[in-house]
């Protein structure tokens, strides 16, 4: 939010692991201070089976290790030029779990089970 009655210039800039946002405009005489909490993992990834029938029978093949889900947050105070606290606010992100891939071999095939064969059946005549 911008609540200086100034205009603000927002550059960003992204890169394969980074995204860089600067901000342009009239100084207020603020300061600003800014605390990142660690980025926290929340248990395993899950795990996500593909047959593969290239594969020998029990025998498995990690693709992808998997990310698991995570949290962070940002905290920012921001004072005016007397140091009074103007905000005090926190941001809270979460990112999915990205599963693990695993290859799997095909189950076996089970052979055909084989009739039963019924009991021989036998007949009892009446006697005279």
């Amino acid at each position: 939010m911008n609540d200086t009655g100034h205009w603000l210039l927002l550059r960003t800039f992204v890169s394969s692991s980074s995204l860089t946002v600067s901000l342009y405009g009239t100084p207020t005489g603020r300061k600003v201070e800014s605390t990142t909490s660690p980025l926290v993992s929340h248990g395993v990834p899950p795990v996500k089976k593909e047959v593969d029938p290239t594969l020998k029978p029990g025998e498995k093949v990690v693709d992808y290790n998997g990310v698991p889900a995570m949290s962070t947050s940002v905290s920012r105070k921001v004072y005016d030029a007397a140091g009074k606290l103007l905000y005090d606010d926190t941001w809270y992100s979460s990112y999915r779990a990205d599963p693990k891939i695993v290859r799997i071999a095909p189950k076996p095939k089970k052979k055909p089970a084989r009739p039963k064969t019924p009991p021989a059946q036998t007949t009892t005549l009446p006697t005279q």
